[in-house]
């Protein structure tokens, strides 16, 4: 693929991707890939190009002391062996042909360069742009969907739900006395220990009663005694 080719297709893919990427974040990503791939490549081929021409210019300076060593032969002979001067110029100009013709190659090559520099700062500067834009609506894709998860309304009576349960475990923790007991086990504490203290003193007054009890039949006996030891004396 020409370069020309490949900078057409690129721009095509840039297009079709401005077009219909907006909410499609797989179908972003998988174009960004694309976009990256071919900067890869333009990236590698740069470099094959930035080789090749090291060589071209490696060559070029041996085909330059070539041309000179032929000119310098024929220098030196040019008076006693003119056959062999002559012969020498021959591959001298025959070493000029190919310093011409690898000049233009190289022309050729360091205007390719120049494209390919070119082509290669747009489609990155397009990547940037993109992987810029996908991240951004990305974002925008995320907060629309939880604001619509938090404005749902089986969501939004999950959460009334679960701060109501959360409230009542705290008003039963608020109610609660040190000994660490409800206000109805409280109560029911209270009532037991009021009721024991009633039961013993009805079990004490039952003694208190029984005691009296015991108590009379010996005091009517005393009060007998009495009367009949009065009534000796007086006689």
């Amino acid at each position: 693929m020409t370069l020309k080719r490949l900078a057409t297709t690129l721009n095509a893919s840039f297009e079709s991707f401005v077009n219909g990427v907006e909410n499609h974040d797989a179908l972003a990503q998988g174009a960004i890939a694309d976009v990256r791939k071919a900067a890869a490549r333009l990236r590698g081929q740069k470099g094959a190009l930035d080789a090749q021409n090291r060589r071209l210019a490696d060559t070029r300076r041996a085909l330059q002391e070539r041309r000179d060593r032929w000119q310098q032969r024929a220098e030196q002979l040019a008076d006693n062996d003119p056959d062999q001067a002559l012969l020498c110029l021959r591959r001298r100009d025959g070493v000029i042909e190919q310093l011409s013709q690898l000049s233009t190659q190289m022309a050729e090559q360091t205007e390719l360069a120049t494209e390919l520099d070119a082509s290669l700062v747009q489609v990155e500067q397009r990547l940037v742009e993109l992987q810029n834009r996908r991240t951004a609506l990305s974002s925008r894709e995320a907060k629309a969907a939880v604001l619509a998860k938090v404005d749902a309304p089986n969501f939004a009576s999950d959460i009334d739900e679960l701060f109501s349960r959360w409230e009542v475990s705290v008003l039963e923790d608020e109610y609660r006395d040190a000994s660490g007991m409800t206000p109805e086990q409280h109560s029911a504490a209270t009532t037991d220990e009021l009721d024991n203290q009633f039961l013993a003193k009805e079990a004490d007054q039952k003694l208190l009663d029984e005691l009296t009890q015991m108590r009379k039949p010996n005091s009517s006996n005393k009060n007998s005694s009495n009367k009949n030891s009065s009534k000796e004396n007086d006689q």
